[in-house]
């Protein structure tokens, strides 16, 4: 199956050279705390930018993740790769509160969103797209 993966122009240059490596997880703990989970990948089947309302960067730090969409060939039963919601209630202990509520700060409900544990090696990829004002050409 194809996943997609957004990010800058300047992460999506290098994960076109190494895969993806470096997702994280931040999952809010109750008492306020985060816990971190990483290496784990976030992928959608959602190849739409306009759809991707969680990756623009409210606080500055992480830049613009819709100037790339990374296209990766992953088989559905591939070791390592859960869809979102039962990753987060089997391996996370959430609830279905706490999840819809995490999800809906992304603005969607998580039903596209994939995750992968582990690395994800560019020689899955099988479209790199840099997005300009005007058109899409590839990297």
């Amino acid at each position: 199956m194809v996943l997609y993966h957004f990010a800058t122009a300047q992460n999506a240059k290098l994960i076109k050279r190494l895969g993806l490596t470096k997702g994280t997880l931040m999952w809010p703990l109750r008492d306020g705390r985060y816990m971190k989970a990483a290496p784990l990948q976030w992928l959608t089947v959602d190849r739409e930018p306009a759809r991707q309302h969680w990756a623009t960067d409210r606080t500055g730090t992480c830049g613009n993740r819709l100037e790339a969409r990374i296209a990766f060939e992953i088989p559905r039963l591939e070791p390592g790769l859960y869809r979102w919601n039962e990753f987060a209630i089997w391996t996370l202990h959430s609830s279905q509160g706490d999840l819809a509520e995490f999800n809906s700060q992304g603005g969607a409900d998580g039903s596209d969103w994939y995750v992968y544990v582990g690395r994800i090696p560019a020689r899955r990829i099988v479209s790199a797209l840099l997005y300009g004002d005007i058109a899409i050409r590839m990297m």
